[in-house]
């Protein structure tokens, strides 16, 4: 199955936020983001 994070990308532009406020918000590590940005799966651990 694959994966898109087209929505999250759209909600972005609807909130005026770039994808770096989010990195820094969410604190996701730079690799995660790189992985988001090329449609790969991630796995978050809780």
């Amino acid at each position: 199955m694959a994966v898109s994070y087209k929505r999250l990308w759209r909600s972005l532009v609807d909130k005026e936020m770039s994808k770096s406020d989010l990195r820094k918000k969410a604190d996701i590590a730079p690799n995660t983001m790189t992985k988001l940005h090329r449609d790969e799966y991630v796995s978050l651990t809780i």
